[in-house]
């Protein structure tokens, strides 16, 4: 329950009295005014603190602003009135009424949606009074105002024109980003606080301020017009502008406006100008035709071109004349037909055609107008001829891709789809190719074109002709260069006419194919349609030396191929391998030769490792030690022989190899390229020739043993020959011719040295090998258990020899097969005519059945036969024997 505030002065009674007078006082005032008033006292709730106000009068704008009626506000809280749990701005309110201090303020009161604007001042203590009026229009407005200059500030700052505004002293105040731009600045800071005049250039400076003062004056006939400007850059712009005073409180305090970029414009009127000054001039000093036609045909304007191509008549004979009547030719050409077409249209007819005047090209223009046609022809006949020019460079070209392209078999097979490209290319029938050799001066049949083959009926055609026997087609070979023949059919002194048969000519052409200075070929082809000219000659050389560099590249690629082949077959047979080494990575590359000789594969791992994998192990650190020491180190060749064990079948195997280093500038190895050879059957050879070395170096110390023992024999046999016939006593004499039998042997044995030593001086004599072969056979046999088989052939040739060497070599060779058959056996002998080395020889064939055959005779034994202690029998026999394999070899 809240109630009137006590007043503790007891002044209550005359406080009221002095309202009521003031009431009554204002009354009338208050009843007229258009502010809301209202009077209202601050009360307390129970608990004795002040927390609302009661409304004590209102006038009759109270109701009008705050649509309550006043009997229904007189009396009550506030907070019934207005329908909220606080009083309305109740901490201002009762500030005011306790402190006297008045206040103004502006505000929104949120339960009636509108804004206010209030003044309070406390007529007594406890109690204010309130005037208050209804601004929320304002507020609007104001709101409205803000936005709509926000909304013309954001449409200046995005607007394509240029923005400006200038004080009364023509100092710029403000300016948009495409104003900033037309004049090249980078930012408005630039220009804002400078005089306009700075940015304008010297010769529109006088007019531009005279626009500025009289649109400072009102003028409103100076709000639009046309100046240039100065850029930043110093270059020259133009612009329309539309501009208007600026007015605050009714006093015109600048301009502002707008300028649109008219530079483009300019630019274009200004080189209008130009060109309609220059119009008469080119005109005159074109090259090209022009002239004007009015409604009736008639020439109105000619240019000098004109009169000289292709009319060839002065303008004092043209002009007023009607163009048809002068050039009949041109009626119902397509220059009569365009030029109705565009005067009845108003159109631009562009074409290109040909003069019937002067049969020359022309690209023609016909603009049609009102007052009839201007014609503008330029000659284009050489463009034309460059045009047709290019059109057979394409065809060219495109022969050229197509041969390029033909996946051809051969050289013959190149240049059979080549003459077929030529043929198409230069529009002609048939054509053919020939090689030609300068040496015999001969020609060489190549190829034919398929329509040629049909329309020739010559049963056996010739493929090869003699240069001095041709025609008129040989003079290409004969003068070295083209020939051209348009007429075949007419008398020509070179000509030798063709055989019956061979196809018809009408046109000809026929081109050299000279390279390095030397005729290789000739081509040659016929019957086009219209007339041959330099362009075909030109067409088809280019395009025959295309193809020639084809067909030597094919030769060569063949060459290089075949070459191959031969390097690495070479390589094959002489078991030489090559590699390359990348020294730096320690890698390596091998030939298919060198992995064969290694016995490697392609995924063997080919890296200095893997080299010394294959090293023979005793080889391996002697060749590492040499590879980093003195390759590597010391820079030197690679040139080294060693063992290998070869990893398909383990075996050992002896190889050389030689190796180049590639050094860098900085002294470091680059790479090495070399070569790696099988020398294994090298070696053996090498070993073989040492044993037959100290095989010679024997045979010299037996020949000197055996000629001082034949000496000592000699003595010896004399003296038992002088003691056998002085002996009388039988005993002795026996024993003394058992003596001689023996020295027969040791003579015999000094003669098998000898032969051994150096073979002995033959005594030849031409003699038969039977019967004596025989004989010597069974006499080596006697008292053994080996048989023997001689086959006497018919018409064996006699031989010429030694009998004593011969009858050597049959004795030794068969005792010596007579010992390695211990067990028995049969020997067979066959003799047979053979011719060696252009000369007829009879030979001499040995068989036997016994195991000797097979285990040496048919085995690797066979070419150590002869070499003397290296068979195995020859330990095991008689002294006097053991020279006998020897003795047969030399």
């Amino acid at each position: 329950m809240q109630s009137p505030i006590n007043d503790p002065s007891g002044n209550e009674f005359r406080m009221k009295e002095a309202l009521h007078q003031s009431e009554l006082l204002y009354r009338s005032l208050f009843e007229s005014m258009n502010e809301g008033f209202c009077l209202h006292e601050i009360v307390n709730n129970s608990s004795g603190v002040p927390s609302d106000y009661i409304i004590l009068d209102a006038n009759p704008a109270f109701e009008k602003i705050i649509g309550i009626k006043v009997k229904d506000a007189i009396g009550r809280y506030a907070t019934e009135v207005y329908g909220v749990s606080k009083a309305p701005f109740f901490d201002v309110y009762s500030k005011v009424a306790f402190t006297g201090e008045p206040s103004r303020f502006e505000t929104s009161f949120t339960p009636m949606q509108k804004h206010f604007s209030i003044t309070v001042f406390s007529p007594a203590w406890g109690r204010f009074a309130t005037i208050f009026e209804d601004i929320t229009d304002h507020i609007q407005y104001t709101e409205e105002l803000r936005l709509s200059r926000e909304r013309f500030k954001a449409i200046v700052q995005n607007s394509t024109a240029g923005y400006f505004r200038i004080d009364r002293d023509g100092i710029l105040q403000d300016i948009n980003p495409s104003w900033a731009r037309l004049y090249g600045f980078n930012s408005a800071e630039e220009v804002i606080g400078h005089h306009f005049s700075e940015i304008q250039t010297i010769e529109d400076i006088e007019a531009a301020e005279t626009f500025v003062k009289e649109i400072m004056d009102g003028n409103p006939k100076f709000c639009n017009g046309e100046f240039s400007r100065k850029c930043k850059d110093g270059s020259v712009g133009y612009h329309f502008f539309a501009a208007q005073p600026v007015v605050n409180s009714g006093e015109i305090t600048g301009i502002e406006g707008f300028i649109v970029d008219s530079t483009a414009k300019r630019t274009a009127e200004m080189e209008l100008k130009k060109q309609r000054d220059r119009t008469d001039s080119i005109l005159s000093a074109i090259a090209d035709t022009f002239f004007s036609l009015d409604p009736d045909w008639k020439f109105t304007v000619v240019n000098p071109a004109a009169e000289k191509a292709p009319f060839k008549r002065s303008s004092s004979e043209l002009l007023g004349e009607v163009i048809w009547d002068l050039y009949p030719e041109l009626l119902y050409s397509p220059i009569h037909q365009r030029c109705i077409k565009a005067a009845n249209n108003n159109s631009l007819e562009q074409f290109e055609t040909e003069s019937p005047i002067n049969e020359r090209w022309y690209e023609v223009y016909i603009q049609g107008h009102e007052g009839g046609v201007n014609v503008y022809m330029r000659d284009i006949s050489e463009r034309k001829k460059a045009e047709s020019t290019i059109v057979q460079n394409e065809a060219r070209l495109r022969s050229l891709l197509n041969i390029f392209q033909h996946e051809h078999t051969d050289i013959n097979d190149l240049l059979d789809f080549s003459l077929d490209e030529a043929i198409k290319l230069t529009e002609s029938k048939i054509g053919y190719i020939f090689f030609y050799d300068e040496d015999t001066r001969c020609f060489t049949l190549n190829a034919w074109s398929k329509e040629a083959l049909n329309e020739c009926t010559i049963t056996n055609p010739q493929t090869i002709y003699e240069l001095d026997k041709t025609g008129i087609w040989g003079e290409a070979i004969r003068q070295r260069k083209p020939i051209i023949v348009n007429d075949y059919e007419a008398f020509h002194p070179l000509k030798k006419g063709y055989p019956q048969g061979h196809s018809k000519l009408c046109k000809f052409l026929t081109v050299p194919v000279i390279v390095n200075g030397r005729i290789e070929a000739v081509i040659g082809v016929a019957n086009k349609e219209q007339d041959y000219t330099e362009t075909n000659i030109l067409q088809l050389t280019l395009l025959m030396d295309g193809v020639w560099k084809i067909c030597r590249r094919i030769k060569t690629e063949a060459a290089l191929r075949e070459s191959e082949y031969f390097f690495k077959e070479s390589q094959r047979a002489a078991s030489i391998g090559s590699y390359k080494m990348d020294c730096k990575t320690g890698t390596w590359e091998s030939s298919e030769v060198l992995d064969t000789i290694l016995g490697i594969d392609k995924d063997y791992c080919k890296s200095k490792k893997g080299w010394l994998d294959v090293i023979h192990p005793e080889d391996r650190q002697m060749m590492e030690r040499y590879f980093d020491e003195d390759v590597f180190t010391e820079h030197k060749k690679f040139n080294r022989e060693y063992r290998i064990i070869r990893k398909t079948d383990g075996e050992v195997r002896w190889v050389y190899g030689l190796g180049n280093l590639t050094v860098a500038p900085d002294g470091s190895i680059i790479s090495m390229i070399g070569t790696i050879q099988d020398i294994t059957d090298r070696k053996k050879t090498e070993k073989a020739l040492q044993n037959i070395q100290k095989l010679e170096s024997l045979s010299l110390l037996a020949g000197g043993i055996a000629h001082d023992f034949n000496n000592l024999l000699g003595g010896i046999y004399g003296y038992i020959d002088m003691a056998i016939e002085l002996a009388e006593d039988p005993i002795l004499r026996s024993y003394l011719s058992k003596a001689m039998s023996t020295m027969d042997r040791g003579k015999n044995l000094t003669r098998q040295l000898i032969t051994f030593s150096k073979g002995g001086v033959p005594v030849l004599a031409k003699e038969h090998l039977y019967p004596f072969l025989k004989e010597t056979a069974q006499f080596a046999l006697s008292g053994s258990n080996v048989s023997v088989i001689c086959e006497q052939p018919e018409g064996l040739w006699p031989c010429n020899f030694d009998k004593n060497q011969i009858s050597q070599v049959v004795d030794n060779i068969i005792i010596n097969a007579k010992q390695a058959m211990p067990n028995g056996g049969t020997i067979e002998i066959e003799a047979k005519n053979m011719i060696i080395s252009d000369n007829d020889h009879p030979v001499l064939n040995r068989e036997n059945t016994s195991v000797f055959q097979s285990e040496i005779m048919e085995s690797e034994c066979l070419k150590r036969f002869f070499p003397t202690y290296l068979t195995r029998f020859l330990q095991q026999n008689q002294a006097d024997t053991a020279l006998g394999l020897p003795c047969v070899s030399q």
